[in-house]
């Protein structure tokens, strides 16, 4: 016959669970029912063809809980138990055993207790079963004492071993002052093609590299600052005690929770393999050591980030590489990943549980998608001397759209606000897209470089220190800026596209302005018609670039447009104060090959140079680094005279399907600043660039790389 119930143990079925990563909960049917519903076969469950059970087993009831069962002979008879007086004065001790053979009647009832005392200890039993018939009988207390006894601490084992199923909790919002100490181990990255190139290329290297193998450990930290009154002076209370104040893009200071994460992968080689004409050739790998610094600014009530830093410090056999990028409203170069693959960057750093899951309750049966990602928790797991929840997530948009994949297995627990454990596995391509339909091929071809990333290791946490004033976001404060004060006046925005020649300038920092370079072009006859195409064909400025190394003048570099969509170039120096013959020297011109559609309209309002120099740039209390005494700009409230600064009008974008207008390809009507230098200083190789929106006055960002190999 075919036993409808399992031969399993409850405890065995539990474990077979946890083996398939299911819910290991419920009554022993329902296990059995979950595991033949996800793939298990009969045979695996304990549901065999068996004959009659044997009826003098030891079994388990629907729960676990284990049954002592007797050797009765007929139907009528049942268990029986010793009822002792409880009410005896008298204490207890080893010579209540003297008496080995006891004689009890057993009355018709459904409850019997009985009393096993050993060395001071008392044990009570409560089972019920049906008596039809009064059964005289003997025990022997010592032997069936001491079973009664191991199956009680059995049980009790029993029940201990399954009570550590991790607790279900919320997951704890951030503190200012949480710490969390971590090792990093079995590293990997791998890039090919062009993104290999571009690692370098964020290490400021310009080698043509073809794939990149790297192997890293080591140990990092994550953190959250804890400020103090100085940061919240102009609060009316202490609420936002903890928060940093830090200046953003427009150089306004705001209430931030400070972020900072830090690496120190101390064993890495590295394997770079260089374009040959075998093909893609190895070369001998290196030892190298590689620290990794980025810290992050998010504004309490937006929650938006309003700046980033980002520092590394690679160390090998050659020399030494090491960098600064800084960032304003962006979310920096980790999370630049995101560009390449939707979510991506979470896999880099530790996973802060709130801000991925907010509230929701982790149990066993938690489940649920957020930003392109699907995340469930499978099972639980001892880390330490606790239990933890094991949750694996898993990039649905880079799957969905043959980017490649993404799946992070972390494990969380109530008393850290970060994965305790993270093993992330990484894959970002463009070259997979064979089964994908054609939209997601152009997708594909627009957000991806040639060749793929790959990138896999797990953190585990060593160290962790709860702050105390809770990160509260989302709500405003006292000092906040005026909104007002973020962008220029209305009054300084001019709406030059409509028919002006060029970005106005203005300047009173600069002895050669823009206007005067404009105007020298129609005192010099070049070949390439710069001055035709200015006052013939509409005409405009879409590039320009000073040069001011040589004191005196300025060497600007000016690229034109045309309203029939030619466009060229002309080399001049200006010298004096004027835009006379005399102070214009023409040096060369040429032709553009590629160049912007003219495109008037998509010309936005900007402020004038000399505005944005005055009041944001080089205001050395706003941006220290950037122009303070000795900013990597301007010092003195002066632009370095070794540093080009570049206007670029971008009026084209990319006509892309509708289903893709959202990549930012597509969007015209830029006008930005940039500027460059380089420079040695104690054996060191410095260069350093910065961008800036002339539509807001906001500085998008700069870089500071410098090398000694």
């Amino acid at each position: 016959m075919t036993s409808t119930t399992s031969t399993l143990t409850v405890v065995m079925l539990k474990r077979l669970c946890k083996e398939k990563e299911l819910s290991s909960t419920g009554r022993k049917a329902e296990l059995v029912e979950r595991l033949l519903r996800f793939g298990a076969t009969r045979e695996e469950v304990g549901l065999l063809e068996t004959g009659a059970e044997d009826a003098d087993d030891i079994v388990e009831d629907d729960e676990g809980a284990l049954i002592l069962e007797s050797d009765g002979e007929e139907e009528g008879k049942s268990s029986q138990q010793v009822v002792m007086d409880d009410t005896e004065s008298e204490p207890h001790s080893e010579e209540i055993f003297e008496a080995e053979v006891l004689e009890a009647e057993v009355l018709d009832a459904e409850i019997f207790e009985a009393i096993v005392v050993e060395d001071g200890a008392v044990v009570q039993v409560i089972a019920e079963k049906q008596a039809s018939k009064s059964v005289a009988f003997t025990l022997d207390w010592r032997k069936n004492g001491a079973i009664l006894l191991s199956f009680l601490l059995l049980g009790g084992a029993a029940w201990w071993w399954f009570s550590l199923e991790a607790e279900p909790f919320t997951p704890d919002p951030l503190r200012h002052g949480d710490q969390m100490g971590f090792a990093v181990t079995a590293g990997e990255l791998v890039a090919t093609e062009e993104f290999a190139s571009k690692v370098f290329e964020w290490f400021g290297s310009d080698d043509v590299i073809c794939r990149l193998d790297v192997d890293f450990s080591g140990s990092g930290s994550i953190s959250i600052a804890e400020g103090d009154q100085s940061d919240i002076s102009g609060e009316m209370n202490d609420d936002r005690l903890g928060s940093v104040r830090k200046r953003g893009g427009n150089g306004e200071a705001w209430l931030t929770m400070e972020k900072h994460l830090f690496y120190n992968f101390d064993e890495v080689e590295i394997a770079k393999s260089e374009e040959s004409q075998i093909g893609c050739h190895q070369m001998p790998s290196v030892s190298a050591e590689v620290a990794i610094d980025w810290t992050e600014w998010v504004e309490l009530s937006s929650e938006n980030n309003i700046r980033s830093d980002f520092s590394y410090d690679l160390a090998h056999p050659d020399g030494q590489l090491q960098g600064d990028i800084v960032s304003f409203g962006l979310s920096g170069i980790i999370k630049s990943l995101d560009a390449l693959g939707m979510g991506a960057s979470m896999t880099f750093a530790p996973l802060q549980v709130h801000e991925v899951l907010g509230s929701t309750l982790i149990d066993e049966e938690a489940a649920g998608n957020v930003s392109g990602w699907s995340w469930r928790v499978t099972g639980s797991e001892e880390f330490g001397d606790e239990m933890a929840w094991k949750i694996l997530f898993q990039n649905k948009d880079l799957e969905e759209h043959c980017l490649g994949h993404a799946t992070i297995h972390v494990l969380v627990i109530p008393s850290s606000p970060w994965a305790v454990r993270q093993t992330s596995d990484l894959l970002i391509s463009g070259d997979d897209g064979s089964d994908c339909g054609t939209w997601e091929e152009i997708l594909g071809d627009y957000v991806m470089p040639d060749g793929k990333l790959e990138m896999r290791m797990t953190i585990e946490k060593t160290s962790l220190k709860r702050g105390e004033h809770l990160v509260d976001l989302g709500y405003s404060y006292d000092s906040k800026p005026d909104i007002s004060s973020l962008r220029p006046p209305s009054s300084e925005m001019q709406d030059w596209g409509a028919n002006g020649k060029h970005l106005p300038d203005n300047s009173t920092q600069r002895a050669q302005t823009l206007e005067m370079a404009v105007s020298c072009i129609d005192q010099v006859s070049s070949p390439g018609g710069g001055e035709v195409a200015m006052r013939d064909y509409d005409g405009y400025i879409w590039r320009a670039q000073d040069n001011r190394s040589q004191s005196g003048q300025t060497r600007w570099n000016l690229s034109w447009l045309a309203n029939d969509d030619s466009s060229g170039w002309v080399l001049l120096d200006v010298a004096g104060s004027g835009g006379s013959s005399s102070n214009c020297t023409y040096i060369d011109s040429g032709v553009h090959d590629e160049a912007p559609d003219h495109n008037r309209k998509a010309i936005p309002e900007t402020a004038s140079m000399d505005w944005m120099e005055t009041n944001r740039w080089l205001d050395a209390d706003k941006f220290p680094e950037f122009s303070g005494s000795s900013g990597y700009a301007a010092a003195a409230g002066q632009w370095r005279s070794d540093l080009k600064l570049g206007i670029l009008v971008a009026t084209t974008g990319i006509d892309l399907p509708n289903d893709l207008d959202f990549l930012p390809l597509s969007e015209a009507g830029k006008a930005t600043v940039d500027g460059i230098r380089s420079w040695e200083d104690g054996g060191w190789s410095h260069t350093f660039t910065f961008l800036a929106d002339t539509t807001d006055a906001k500085l998008i960002g700069w870089s500071h790389m410098r090398s000694n190999d």
